[in-house]
């Protein structure tokens, strides 16, 4: 009886941990009142609070009259984002003014509207930004952490109000885009639209995702001058420094929210990002989306693309212009996966002689690197072959059938090479991965190869924008990394493998359906988006228990439902009737344990979910008395332990 007593009381411990931690939304409530419901970003509906509850939060009076529904906001919303025609910036700002007063509807708009204004939340548009970002700064969407807090990186973690947190985003700001370079502290507007992007696309919900801005300085001098700079007015630190900065930061960020959290890094200098992914990937959850999911993206569109061309990716001969580590990264995906179709009948090295790579300095051979220091790829990939400047000659010698641009795409896709790969094929696959907002760019793709192009941009636009025949597929690292994340966060991986990545593309190629092939279209449709990255996140987890990587026991049967019915909630709740009991345990419990006693309301929801041999693994568990049978939650991976294998049974599967 005594474990039994000490039980309850972890639990109630538990509870009040968790209520002051803001961990559980319906008590976030518990101890406002009257305008600071408006001011909560979390609980407000604006208009949309019915009369009931406006009179019993104290609120009547303080809103209009009229009562909205969330549907009738989301209509008003589109209509406001009308009146900013042309002007993506005020489409920018007034979306994030909405999510600081209602992130529900925030994120409601973006999910149901996602191929419209995925560039306005994230690139181009934020590119844009990035100069005025002094200047738009209103309050802290993520955190700054500068090298002047050496040795104290987890005092600064701790200050971050959620403590669930599960998927980190950062970027030191040195390398966002060709077009941006180094941006310094001004490069949280990139972190903070991944984040936005990672709950209105996958789901995931907000309080776990953690936007970082690495302040280590910046070389750029007209930031330095700028007096709307806010970040650290120095030279960036290199060397032994900026290493030890970086791993003080990775060992704080697993130590704070555990081994599971996802660490992706974007806008790093391209050497630093292959340094650290070399380093970090097997030790903990590290991404680096500029690389890995690059790279997968390529491969679902070159897999989709074996029904146009009608061979396989061995026979494919595929020409890069523009080399960096990128290029490298992406050329070493597709060998590991040709390698891993064909087995044993193909050696890496006949499948590297069929990727070749040009630059500024021409393309890539053995004449030009002899007798310099060059080692590993730039070594592999570089050919026995007459040394030339002229990508035309190239074309016509090795005839590819696939032209992959990457940063400098811009400066190699003129008339006459895109004219002579229209000569050499008759369906030539073009992928632009450049940033860029103009669709002129784009539509002389189309025109200089007759017409014939299947292509693939970075860029989003309107398909009637570019070509009237053909509609360009969205390569973008979009497709890839929410649900990715979404499935290692469901698997509760310890690190993201290879291997991920090529499932990740297989699953995107499968979702090309006829009419998009038909189209000229290698990708899905973003309109899909949403659909696609939870289809992608149930084939991680089911690779990941096939594997045996997975931490999570017991194995969910229905890995889809699993994931589904744990994603974040773009639809307004029912305040009173879900709350206020909820409120008042709360409030009852936490006198209780104030008081050494135990709470019987509380005690009698337990005692029957409750027994002596648990007393171990329930420290961080709450139940929810309102739920009908228990659900398997990945927000903590240890919890998974405390299930039988029957509560993973189900008969429906609630709707994304």
């Amino acid at each position: 009886m005594a474990s039994i007593q000490f039980v309850k009381s972890l639990i109630q411990r538990s509870l009040c941990s968790a209520l002051k931690q803001n961990r559980i939304n319906f008590v976030r409530s518990a101890s406002l009142k009257g305008i600071e419901y408006l001011k909560n970003s979390k609980i407000n509906k604006d208009a949309a609070f019915t009369l009931e509850e406006r009179r019993s939060l104290g609120i009547h009076g303080l809103l209009p009259s009229t009562i909205l529904t969330q549907e009738d906001q989301l209509q008003l919303c589109k209509e406001r984002l009308k009146t900013f025609s042309g002007d993506d910036v005020k489409k920018s700002i007034f979306l994030y003014d909405l999510q600081e007063r209602n992130e529900k509807l925030f994120y409601k708009v973006i999910n149901e509207n996602l191929s419209d204004l995925l560039p306005i939340i994230y690139t181009p548009t934020i590119n844009k930004m990035c100069n005025n970002y002094g200047l738009l700064f209103t309050q802290p969407k993520g955190l700054f952490l500068n090298n002047l807090d050496i040795g104290r990186i987890p005092e600064v973690l701790k200050n971050w109000p959620e403590s669930d947190v599960k998927i980190v985003i950062a970027t030191d700001g040195e390398n966002l885009q060709p077009n941006l370079g180094d941006m310094g502290v001004n490069s949280m507007l990139f972190p903070v639209g991944k984040s936005t992007l990672y709950t209105g696309i996958s789901g995931i919900k907000p309080h776990q995702c953690l936007p970082i801005t690495l302040d280590v300085g910046t070389n750029n001098e007209k930031l330095l001058k700028d007096p709307s700079y806010l970040g650290l007015r120095q030279k960036r630190i290199t060397g032994q420094t900026y290493l030890d900065f970086i791993d003080e930061v990775i060992t704080s960020i697993i130590n704070q929210f555990g081994q599971n959290t996802i660490i992706q890094f974007e806008g790093f200098n391209r050497e630093n990002s292959l340094t650290f992914l070399k380093k970090y990937q097997k030790k903990c959850c590290f991404l680096i989306d500029d690389l890995q999911c690059k790279g997968a993206v390529v491969l679902a569109g070159l897999m989709a693309s074996e029904a146009i061309l009608n061979k396989p990716i061995k026979d494919y001969t595929m020409l890069f212009l523009g080399i960096d580590e990128t290029t490298f990264e992406i050329a070493n995906t597709l060998v590991k996966h040709i390698m891993e179709e064909n087995g044993s009948n193909l050696s890496p090295e006949m499948i590297k002689n069929n990727i070749w790579m040009f630059d500024n300095d021409g393309l890539l051979t053995q004449a030009r690197i002899e007798g310099k220091l060059f080692t590993g790829d730039k070594v592999i990939y570089a050919k026995d072959f007459e040394p030339t400047q002229n990508p035309v000659d190239v074309i016509n010698k090795i005839k590819p059938n696939v032209l992959i641009g990457n940063s400098e795409a811009k400066t190699f896709f003129k008339p006459d090479v895109l004219y002579q790969m229209a000569e050499v094929n008759q369906k030539p696959v073009i992928f632009a991965l450049n940033e860029n907002s103009n669709s002129s760019f784009y539509q002389d793709i189309y025109h200089h190869t007759q017409g014939k192009a299947i292509l693939a941009t970075s860029s989003i636009f309107k398909p009637e924008i570019l070509n009237k025949t053909s509609v360009p597929g969205h390569a973008s690292s979009c497709l890839i990394y929410p649900g990715l994340t979404l499935g290692v966060m469901a698997s509760g991986l310890k690190n993201i493998p290879d291997e991920l990545f090529g499932v990740a593309a297989r699953c995107i190629a499968e979702q090309v359906t006829y009419e998009d092939l038909k189209a000229g279209r290698i990708f899905p449709r973003l309109e899909l988006l949403k659909n696609l990255s939870i289809d992608l996140a149930t084939k991680i987890c089911e690779y990941s228990f096939k594997e045996g990587l997975s931490t999570i026991r017991p194995e969910p049967q229905d890995k889809k439902f699993f994931i589904k019915s744990h994603l974040y909630n773009y639809e307004y709740e029912d305040i009173l009737s879900r709350d206020l009991e909820w409120v008042e345990m709360a409030e009852t419990s936490t006198e209780e344990v104030k008081k050494g006693k135990n709470s019987g309301k509380l005690n009698e929801n337990f005692e029957k979910s409750v027994s002596e041999d648990e007393t171990d693994k329930i420290e961080d568990f709450v139940d929810t008395k309102n739920e009908k049978s228990r659900k398997v939650s990945f927000d903590d991976v240890n919890i998974v332990e405390r299930f039988p294998p029957e509560s993973f049974k189900t008969k429906s599967e609630p709707t994304a």
